[in-house]
């Protein structure tokens, strides 16, 4: 991999580690501006018909590899290996989304031991699993590279405190039991890129495979999301309490 010869830029690598797949990009980014290099997708990871592409700035396919992945790690390791044959510079740090932070995360955070090691996996046991291991994947290929963990519930916890919570006895509060709202990365991109025009009464729709809406009222610089579900058709009732944690 290149080294990028000016200190004020930083190489980012962004990760988003699903059950089956492991997408990522590569930003150049200075105190002004910010470059995508490139973005590319492991599929179908631990299946047949394992895919790894890349894609640089203009849309061209700079890899396409056609194998069988086995495990997250494995497919981390491909990715390792097609960028460092396309001679990219070399990360600064790494930034993985990470789909649920649980009650005591409200902002992104370094990754260490102790994040690690905490009992977040039974909050969205789906998920998080292969986040971990994505992490884990990137430590063993760049051994020293700062790794950052951005959290899709932080911009919900924001939430003023009667909205978060079910009609449920207290103790389940205590053990975490509460209304997280999801999408959040997507909705603070949003509202980052709205800027002032962001201020006041705002109703935001993510949709996708996943759907949600959040209704943002931003007073004094002080956001409160209130997810939105009723009658709002998605594949999962992501906001509704799970019966299989009470």
């Amino acid at each position: 991999m290149q080294t990028d010869p000016s200190p004020d830029k930083k190489v980012i690598l962004c990760l988003n580690s699903g059950s089956s797949s492991l997408k990522f990009s590569l930003y150049r980014l200075d105190a002004a501006t910010e470059v995508a290099v490139a973005n590319g997708a492991v599929e179908r990871i631990g299946l047949s018909g394992g895919h790894l592409w890349i894609k640089g700035t203009d849309g061209g396919l700079l890899a396409d590899i056609h194998q069988i992945f086995p495990t997250h790690m494995s497919a981390a390791g491909g990715v390792s290996a097609a960028v460092k044959n396309l001679d990219f510079p070399k990360p600064d740090a790494a930034g993985h989304r990470v789909v649920h932070g649980g009650p005591h995360h409200s902002t992104s955070v370094t990754i260490d031991a102790t994040l690690l090691a905490q009992t977040l996996i039974p909050f969205a046991p789906l998920h998080l699993p292969s986040a971990i291991v994505g992490i884990e994947a990137v430590a063993s290929r760049f051994p020293h590279l700062p790794q950052v963990a951005c959290f899709d519930t932080a911009f919900h916890r924001r939430m003023p405190d009667v909205a978060q919570r079910f009609s449920l006895p207290r103790h389940l509060w205590r053990e975490g039991v509460r209304r997280y709202g999801f999408h959040g990365l997507s909705f603070e991109y949003i509202v980052t890129t709205l800027g002032a025009a962001a201020r006041g009464r705002l109703i935001i729709a993510h949709l996708g495979n996943g759907a949600s809406l959040a209704a943002v009222l931003d007073t004094k610089r002080h956001r409160y999301v209130m997810p939105l579900v009723r009658g709002f058709s998605r594949r999962a009732l992501r906001h509704s309490p799970n019966p299989g944690r009470i």
